[in-house]
């Protein structure tokens, strides 16, 4: 899930900074509702504390407590959905320690997958 990768980016952030540095769609709280048939959009800011050579994508549902992941997307390059922090001029791994970066990515939610509530 987009957990994993932020924990390594965001740690020591409190649950409400995450929630306003994460968008995902048009969601306002959590947990976010994903409507089947539907792309969905992420974007968020982070500053690796590090220099990062590569990123992979790490995308899960968490179903009945066990991860799914989003088919075409869980596994994929990541690097290729970097931006600087204008949103708009295209970044590329490896990543720079202390700079800020901000990751875009769009998904969609396939009708295969299973409805929850």
């Amino acid at each position: 899930m987009l957990t994993h990768f932020l924990s390594y980016f965001l740690a020591g952030k409190s649950l409400e900074e995450l929630k306003q540095t994460v968008t995902v769609g048009n969601c306002k709280k959590t947990p976010c509702r994903l409507r089947k048939r539907r792309t969905v959009q992420v974007e968020f800011k982070f500053t690796p504390d590090r220099e990062v050579k590569s990123l992979k994508n790490n995308v899960n549902a968490i179903i009945v407590g066990l991860p799914f992941p989003f088919i075409g997307v869980d596994g994929t390059d990541a690097c290729s959905q970097l931006y600087e922090t204008d949103g708009t001029t295209k970044a590329s791994c490896p990543l720079k320690a202390g700079t800020e970066y901000v990751y875009k990515n769009q998904f969609d939610v396939l009708q295969i997958y299973p409805v929850v509530s």
